[in-house]
């Protein structure tokens, strides 16, 4: 059976009635089949976001919440791919938060 879903075709399971696919090919995949579990970066992204560097924990926040939309239904690939870049900007974040901080420090205690 096929149903068309915002100009999506979702092929659906006939006994459950589930989507088991979507038109970019990304089949959906139970995250434990990879043998490792899938991290949004969340908790990490609005950690740096408030205390570091706000202008690039924005990024991180909007990937990782992109990357819990993809593993809902699940399309794997693209999960791993969002999640790798939460991961990156929280890292950026946190990194360029801590340089500012530690010249703002010496610029207080050098003045």
């Amino acid at each position: 059976m096929v149903s068309s879903k915002n100009g999506r075709k979702i092929i659906i399971h006939p006994s459950r009635g589930t989507p088991i696919g979507s038109a970019r090919g990304s089949q959906p995949i139970n995250p434990g089949v990879l043998g490792k579990s899938i991290s949004s970066h969340m908790t990490e992204a609005i950690l740096v976001t408030i205390f570091c560097c706000w202008p690039f924990g924005i990024p991180a926040i909007v990937f990782a919440g992109i990357t819990n939309s993809y593993l809902r239904r699940g399309m794997i690939p693209e999960a791993l791919d969002a999640s790798r870049k939460a991961g990156a900007w929280t890292l950026v974040s946190l990194i360029l938060g801590l340089v500012v901080g530690v010249i703002y420090i010496f610029v207080i205690k050098g003045g």
